[in-house]
C-alpha cells in the first residue's frame, strides 16, 4: 500500500552490474523500457520503448572496457581485439569483422527483429547475417539503406526459431594477399 498520496508508475525489473536500470516495467502493464549503458562510464547509450532488455542490442565499439559478456558489450558478443581505431562511420572506432563474428543470443523465438549496421569492406566482403542453430543455418536478407564516404548502411529483418541465435560474420583472411577486409559500426 502506497498511501493516498503515492501511485506506483513503474518498477525496475533488471539492473546491470553497476546498478543502472536496464529494464523498467510501466504501471503494472506488459509495457517495458529497456536501456543500454556504457560499462566504463555509465552513460546511457540506447533506450527502447516497448522492448525488454533481452530484445535490444547496440554498440558503436567506442568503449575501452570490452569484455566477453554480452551485457558489457551492449548485448552483443564479440572480442575486444576486433576494435580498430583506423577509421569508423561515427566516433573513433569500428569493429574489424574479417574472419570474425558478432553474435546475439538473447533473442526470443518467433519475434521479428530489425538489425541495422554500417559496413565498409573490400573485395565484396559484405558481412553475412544469419540465424544459427535450431534448423541449421539460415542466411538473412540485407538491404542497403544509405551510403556515405565508402560506408553502407544495411538493414535486415530476422525472426529466430527455437534454439536459433543471430550471427554476423566477416569473410576470413586469405593466404594470398590482398585479404578481404570488413569493418562494422553502429550495430543495433
Amino acid at each position: 500500500d502506497y498511501g493516498t498520496n503515492f501511485m506506483k508508475v513503474s518498477e525496475v525489473t533488471r539492473y546491470d552490474a553497476t546498478n543502472n536500470p536496464v529494464e523498467i516495467k510501466l504501471n503494472n502493464q506488459d509495457q517495458y523500457i529497456a536501456n543500454i549503458y556504457d560499462s566504463l562510464n555509465g552513460w546511457l547509450l540506447a533506450k527502447a520503448v516497448n522492448a525488454t532488455y533481452d530484445d535490444i542490442a547496440y554498440s558503436s565499439f567506442e568503449s575501452d572496457d570490452f569484455h566477453t559478456t554480452a551485457e558489457s558489450n551492449g548485448n552483443w558478443i564479440f572480442w575486444s581485439t576486433g576494435t580498430d581505431a583506423s577509421g569508423s562511420m561515427t566516433g573513433t572506432k569500428a569493429y574489424y569483422l574479417s574472419g570474425d563474428e558478432i553474435d546475439s543470443k538473447t533473442l526470443h523465438d518467433g519475434v521479428k527483429y530489425v538489425l541495422s549496421f554500417w559496413t565498409k569492406y573490400t573485395m565484396s566482403a559484405i558481412p553475412v547475417v544469419s540465424l544459427i542453430g535450431g534448423h541449421g543455418y539460415t542466411p538473412g536478407m540485407r538491404t542497403v539503406q544509405n551510403t556515405f564516404n565508402g560506408w553502407e548502411d544495411y538493414t535486415a529483418v530476422v525472426s529466430p526459431g527455437r534454439g536459433e541465435y543471430l550471427s554476423i560474420t566477416g569473410q576470413g583472411a586469405s593466404t594470398i594477399p590482398p585479404s578481404p577486409e570488413t569493418y562494422i559500426d553502429e550495430l543495433r
